[in-house]
């Protein structure tokens, strides 16, 4: 089945337990079906920078700095992932690279797209960004961000913390020779 082009943003959010969900108003399965899992919660805490609500930029066309997630694998790998879904990659996200970080995409990703798209291309939404403060302080000229303090205090939080994860990562692969995080 062909993918249908599709650029659009879309909602993810944290619930009172913590768990993140996809906001799709007319979604026709349930509530569970939403819930973001196996890696694909941990791209959105990436992503989200501690906020509880993030808009991220979807496509299956590449656009302006967007980065990308890679089919790995259509379907279950070892029978416990719920549902219908695919493997993906995320190679890199701003510029700091992931080689071996992977998400479960479930139904919900073919409800968006059509089918499970080969490059899923993404972004965070700049213009939705729940930090006020960083959004008021940013400046676009000729396409170049400029960064205030602010901002550049935020992304290095940031680095800090993609450090901090990989370096978790590594030691859970040392451990028991997995490296994956499960939900």
């Amino acid at each position: 089945m062909e993918t249908i082009n599709t650029m659009k943003t879309f909602r993810f959010y944290k619930d009172q337990t913590n768990r993140w969900y996809a906001d799709l108003p007319d979604w026709r399965g349930t509530h569970a079906e939403l819930e973001m899992i196996s890696g694909a919660d941990t791209f959105l805490n990436i992503m989200a920078e501690g906020s509880s609500e993030i808009h991220v930029i979807l496509s299956d066309e590449s656009f302006e700095n967007s980065d990308l997630l890679a089919i790995k694998q259509y379907g279950r790998s070892d029978g416990w992932e719920l549902g219908e879904g695919a493997w993906y990659n995320m190679p890199s996200y701003q510029g700091i690279k992931y080689p071996d970080f992977e998400m479960w995409l479930c139904a919900v990703t073919k409800f968006v797209f059509g089918d499970f798209p080969e490059i899923i291309y993404f972004s965070k939404d700049a213009n939705r960004s729940s930090f006020p403060e960083v959004k008021e302080k940013m400046k676009v000229k000729h396409n170049n961000v400029i960064r205030s303090s602010t901002t550049d205090e935020v992304k290095r939080k940031i680095s800090e913390g993609l450090k901090k994860y990989n370096n978790d990562k590594v030691k859970l692969k040392e451990q028991d020779g997995s490296g994956s995080f499960g939900s």
